[in-house]
């Protein structure tokens, strides 16, 4: 597993995790495999699912913030999209 930001915040997924989300393909796998760091860095910080991320109901700032957003690798990664060549 990898860290990348989606929508600002940090979420350990494999690559091809990452390039299923990004093509809009996200798997029930991935849901329940992917985690997502929400606060990351704050004494609050907590980490849930991405199946708990993205359902509106649960965690709407949280599924807010990764609508429509690509993953990426850090900065000092490169700043890659997943999935691109």
């Amino acid at each position: 597993m990898k860290t990348y930001n989606i929508g600002g915040l940090a979420v350990q997924m494999t690559p091809g995790a990452a390039a299923r989300w990004n093509a809009g393909e996200t798997t029930r796998s991935d849901l329940a495999r992917c985690r997502v760091i929400v606060d990351a860095g704050a004494p609050w910080a907590r980490e849930v699912s991405l199946a708990r991320a993205t359902n509106r109901r649960l965690e709407p700032e949280v599924a807010d913030m990764m609508d429509s957003m690509y993953a990426t690798l850090p900065a000092e990664a490169g700043g890659i999209v997943a999935g691109s060549s």
